[in-house]
């Protein structure tokens, strides 16, 4: 199967039934299909073949959409870049890539100016397509429009689909960075579309079901819904950024059925003031995952929500899913006694989702018993293909057939599996492993904190101190001294971080997962010990 099924099926079973609500922008499936095909043909026309990359830069919205299926109708592949790259970042990945077309909103063409003249002369984008937001603004001399490049394909009466097949890929999706050097990731058909199928059948998605895109759509986060919810002919509706009142206000305008947030936007959104103001009875499904919703959320989200959560583990490797954690399972957490072993389940990632192996390993690639710390390995058909151009890391990822994921878990008796930290998040502190994820966990005990990410910085005596980085509630306060004393309250003494830096925002990757990298930059700047 390939993502050309998904509209074809659509388009003939489907064809009247909406797949796009995107303010005035709705239209259903027969027109969809016909917009991707003229989209397709058009680039074609101008010279895009088959194993071509194209890079797109836009915010959430119809656009999008149709660049997931129109670039893989000709057998090319798409290239999602991340808005919030800086300059050299956005040459690299398109010069990495070798895209040969860029599709741009406008609201990004000052960036394209900026970074363009970094292009290699090799790699120089031969197409330029703008979508244009705003009406009547001109389209710069070397550029095409957008909707007009749709209305001419349908004058390319000799466009056919490219042959494609399940292991062709589909889409280069460049990680966000959190640890180094930004990657290529290759995704296939098959990849996509068995991360798919993982997704709407406990998700129970249905041709009835209404989806919006609020996490970015260049991130695999939301990629991924890109593809689940058309495979079942849903409907598709969109917030180009998140913010969270208007998520509410389009949930409540759209009646949004499904919405995928990570935990921080959920928590933003439990604190608008005028929540309950809100018809929100069209909710029934959160997806979330980059980072375990701290328990306090869960309740609130309880109390002020009518949905169910689903919260997954993944990357960008497996397309994103490796486990899953039901509604369910937190709910029987919250309702056990405090000193129940069912209130561990709050801190599970879940169980591995459909046709999907794990196997925890020590440093010489043997499985670890029940209980123990290993790191984290997949094996399954969302897998990636590998590493663009980076046979070495490919090899080195994908070993003994393999995915190691660096991501350091345990498996308790139940098969449920628990994350600990990436290998690179831990600490050792005087001969300690300190996993930053469990002082986190301590940290968000405390009510005043509303985001923490705990860091290893240089200490002379013990090599590396337990460093926290915490943004407050709006209207909060708390000292170093309180957030340490509470920290005291829930784990060991020599856990408990020894400093806390208060900010007022965190560095985030497109995902919204905190740039730890980013945090210890200023601390390890020296370069005489290197934490990445």
């Amino acid at each position: 199967m390939t993502l050309l099924t998904h509209i074809k099926h659509n388009a003939q079973y489907l064809p009247a039934k909406l797949a796009v609500s995107d303010g005035p922008v709705k239209y259903g499936w027969s027109e969809f299909d016909t917009r991707t095909r003229n989209l397709a043909a058009s680039l074609a026309s101008r010279g895009v073949k088959k194993g071509n990359r194209v890079g797109v830069l836009m915010s959430n919205g119809y656009a999008y959409l149709e660049a997931y299926y129109a670039i893989p109708r000709l057998g090319a592949i798409i290239v999602p870049l991340n808005i919030r790259y800086a300059p050299a970042e956005f040459s690299f990945a398109i010069n990495d890539s070798g895209a040969v077309a860029l599709l741009v909103e406008d609201t990004f063409w000052p960036l394209y100016e900026k970074f363009a003249p970094q292009l290699e002369t090799a790699q120089q984008v031969a197409q330029l397509v703008v979508r244009y937001n705003r009406p009547g603004q001109p389209v710069p001399e070397d550029a095409l429009d957008y909707e007009t490049l749709v209305r001419e394909g349908a004058a390319e009466t000799a466009y056919q689909d490219a042959e494609i097949d399940e292991e062709d890929v589909v889409g280069l999706f460049y990680t966000g960075g959190t640890t180094g050097r930004s990657k290529g990731v290759m995704l296939t058909h098959k990849n996509l579309t068995h991360n798919a199928l993982i997704t709407v059948i406990p998700g129970q998605v249905t041709s009835r079901t209404v989806y919006c895109h609020v996490a970015p759509m260049f991130h695999i986060a939301d990629a991924a819904p890109a593809i689940s919810y058309t495979m079942m002919g849903a409907c598709h509706t969109f917030l180009p950024k998140f913010d969270a009142q208007k998520a509410l206000e389009i949930i409540e305008r759209e009646r949004v059925n499904h919405i995928g947030l990570v935990p921080t936007m959920i928590n933003l959104m439990l604190q608008v003031p005028t929540i309950k103001d809100y018809d929100l009875s069209s909710l029934e499904l959160i997806f979330s995952g980059g980072s375990p919703t701290p328990v306090e959320v869960l309740r609130k989200m309880r109390q002020l929500l009518p949905c169910k959560l689903r919260q997954g583990y993944g990357m960008t490797e497996s397309s994103p899913t490796i486990t899953v954690l039901d509604w369910e399972d937190m709910l029987r957490a919250m309702e056990a006694p405090p000193d129940s072993p069912a209130t561990r389940l709050l801190g599970s990632c879940g169980v591995p989702g459909i046709n999907i192996e794990v196997r925890l390993v020590d440093s010489l690639d043997r499985e670890v018993p029940v209980g123990e710390i290993g790191e984290v390995t997949v094996k399954a058909p969302n897998v990636m293909k590998g590493y663009w151009n980076l046979p070495q890391e490919t090899a080195t990822a994908l070993r003994n057939g393999w995915l190691h994921t660096g991501d350091l878990a345990i498996k308790d008796e139940n098969g449920y599996f628990y994350i600990v930290d990436r290998k690179k998040d831990m600490i050792i502190s005087g001969g300690e492993n300190i996993y930053s994820a469990e002082v986190e966990n301590a940290l968000y005990c405390h009510p005043a904190v509303l985001e923490a990410a705990v860091i290893g910085v240089p200490d002379p005596k013990w090599g590396e101190r337990v460093h926290a980085v915490v943004v407050l509630k709006p209207g909060w306060e708390a000292t170093e001294a309180e957030i340490i004393a509470r920290c005291r309250e829930f784990i060991s003494g020599y856990k408990v971080p020894k400093s806390v830096e208060f900010v007022s925002e965190m560095p985030k990757s497109g995902a919204g997962k905190i740039l730890k990298r980013n945090l210890r930059d200023k601390y390890w700047q020296s370069g005489l010990v290197q934490v990445s």
